[in-house]
């Protein structure tokens, strides 16, 4: 596969986690990560627009 397409299947199921993340994250307990995992959402849009 191409960089392109490894990083936009990354970005896709990022969100999905992220999703699945925030539903659970009832007592703060997944915070941490879901800002993590925005941090390096982030990082590969911005890796995605350079290719």
């Amino acid at each position: 596969m191409s960089n392109k397409a490894l990083l936009q299947t990354y970005i896709e199921q990022g969100k999905e986690y992220r999703k699945m993340l925030i539903k659970a994250n009832g007592h703060g307990k997944h915070t941490s990560k879901i800002k993590d995992i925005d941090l390096r959402l982030k990082q590969a849009a911005q890796r995605l627009k350079r290719i």
